[in-house]
């Protein structure tokens, strides 16, 4: 299993480095937000923050690296997770603001009295739209999170302890928006 970790790990590094490296710096548009309807969490049994970042390539792809924070409430259970998930986006029309996404690593590190210390592994695609205004972006998502059964025991495990994980969830992210392209012409 260790092997399995170092070669997960490896494999994330490349592919950051390679997405970031290939991309030139004056045509990326730059997002960070924070999920809103995870904010609701703070209502129920179990607590969840999800944050993201976004760097826009062209007109039709988007890479989106997200880190959050969940947690149980109940007496009889302590356990915490933090997740790192990166994830592609393509906008067939983008124009629309209409997109497909899927999931290329999706990590949750448990700690707490009473996690067992394995790292879950877990697998997404998303169906989306975003409405764009100058400096500010609001993407409303649907999550259908493991289709595939290569990490349904986690899966199971991940939906039983956090219900923000379950198979099929929503995502409302407001974030801040900064187009490297639209204020290079400002500058000029």
């Amino acid at each position: 299993m260790r092997r399995y970790d170092f070669l997960m790990k490896r494999i994330c590094a490349v592919l950051i480095l390679v997405s970031l490296s290939l991309l030139p710096l004056s045509a990326l548009s730059l997002s960070v937000g924070l999920d809103a309807a995870s904010l609701l969490s703070f209502a129920y049994d179990t607590v969840g923050i999800n944050a993201e970042a976004g760097i826009d390539i062209g007109d039709h792809f988007r890479t989106t690296l997200s880190a959050g924070f969940y947690s149980t409430s109940s007496m009889t259970d302590d356990v915490k997770f933090i997740s790192a998930a990166l994830s592609a986006d393509y906008f067939p029309f983008d124009s629309l603001g209409l997109y497909l996404g899927v999931s290329l690593l999706d990590l949750f590190f448990p700690f707490g009295l009473d996690s067992d210390g394995q790292i879950r592994f877990s697998n997404h695609i998303r169906l989306g739209y975003v409405f764009s205004l100058p400096y500010c972006a609001f993407d409303l998502r649907l999550n259908l999170r493991d289709l595939v059964s290569s990490g349904a025991s986690d899966a199971l495990y991940l939906s039983d302890k956090i219900g923000q994980l379950s198979r099929y969830s929503f995502s409302f992210i407001v974030s801040f928006v900064y187009d490297f392209k639209e204020n290079k012409k400002e500058d000029l």
